[in-house]
């Protein structure tokens, strides 16, 4: 692989970084919206079946297509983040030239990553609708009290909340490193790039700069979700494993990094945040 300015890219990689939280942030605020708007019309249903002492009514009956008119919006938010996806392939062709990778092979990745991302959302959607609608059945068969049932509804909304959130994150994180993956093989190196500040974990602190194979990768444990070559830090991680120039060689496994001014960078983030280890 062609060596690269280090400067250049994390100048590129901080650019990726910014429309990746854009994406990150444009959809936790459409899954909250999408729920208030959920929350109105599942109100409205319950409120068309509940008699006078405040339980369900047998009648009329929930039906499921109602229910899922009520999820309606969040089919409109789960099409929107399929399309940010296309949206970012622009930057990631940048990203791809300057890391001299295939562009092909990557951008196939990407594309998989897409397909992946809207099957899970469809498919936790699918999962809500099935959900909500099995407790207002329940609740009219029981006759419980409208609050109770309204109540159960929240919680498995906030559920699906949660597990989308989490899938988009995940999706973002497998996006970013997808670009830049070049070579899997065990002995292949790369190198940890990215923001150093406040807001860095402990185990990308003392990750930033330092040069590794992927094999070494591998073993590695932030603390938070497995497979740390693709998932790097953790969820809304903003740091890469990059394919490592020859110039790098020496820094292979090693734990040193790369760039004196990274090492000063590193103490000064540890003593903002209180990170003990920096080396």
């Amino acid at each position: 692989m062609p060596d690269f300015q280090l400067a250049k890219l994390q100048q590129l990689l901080r650019g990726l970084d910014r429309q990746v939280d854009a994406a990150g942030e444009a959809f936790r605020g459409q899954l909250t919206r999408g729920a208030s708007d959920a929350r109105r019309k599942l109100n409205t249903l319950i409120d068309a079946r509940t008699g006078d002492k405040g339980q369900l009514l047998r009648r009329p009956s929930f039906t499921a297509t109602g229910t899922a008119r009520a999820l309606d919006a969040f089919l409109a938010i789960n099409a929107r983040a399929i399309a940010s996806f296309a949206q970012m392939s622009d930057r990631a062709a940048t990203i791809l030239q300057v890391t001299g990778t295939g562009g092909q092979r990557n951008a196939d990745r990407v594309r998989a990553v897409a397909r992946l991302l809207e099957q899970d959302l469809a498919d936790k959607l699918d999962r809500v609708i099935q959900d909500v609608y099995g407790i207002a059945q329940r609740g009219q068969a029981m006759a419980q009290s409208a609050a109770e049932v309204l109540a159960e509804m929240d919680e498995a909304l906030n559920t699906y909340l949660t597990y989308s959130r989490s899938t988009y994150d995940t999706a973002l994180m497998s996006f970013t490193q997808a670009l830049v993956t070049t070579d899997t093989s065990p002995t292949s190196a790369y190198v940890y790039l990215g923001p150093i500040d406040e807001r860095i974990r402990p185990f990308c602190l003392k990750l930033v700069g330092t040069v590794w194979t992927k094999d070494r990768i591998d073993t590695m444990d932030n603390g938070i979700t497995p497979n740390t070559f693709l998932r790097r830090g953790g969820p809304n991680c903003r740091h890469l494993w990059v394919p490592a120039p020859a110039s790098m060689a020496q820094f292979i496994n090693t734990g040193q990094r790369v760039d004196p001014s990274l090492v000063e960078d590193a103490a000064f983030a540890a003593r903002a945040t209180g990170i003990r280890r920096t080396a």
